[in-house]
């Protein structure tokens, strides 16, 4: 019994140490205008966006401006091509 609870202490220490490395390689700052692991992923934001999250690439955008892609004005119904 002893054995096997060993080998599941060692199996919880694994994951928890592969999950923790995952967790600070996405975390990794980017150069502007990439996100995600490495930093490999262009940002798809326009123009009226301050730029992305680092680790998901969710646009940001200005004051005035929402949608995916910070498309949209929320002053007009008006969407930037």
């Amino acid at each position: 019994m002893k054995q096997r609870q060993r080998k599941q202490k060692i199996e919880q220490i694994s994951t928890l140490c592969i999950s923790l490395l995952y967790y600070f390689l996405t975390l990794t700052a980017c150069e502007s205008g990439y996100w995600g692991n490495g930093c490999l992923s262009k940002c798809q934001c326009r123009e009226n966006s301050v730029g992305c999250d680092p680790v998901t690439g969710q646009c940001v955008c200005e004051a005035g401006f929402t949608g995916d892609h910070c498309e949209k004005s929320e002053l007009t119904s008006f969407e930037k091509t």
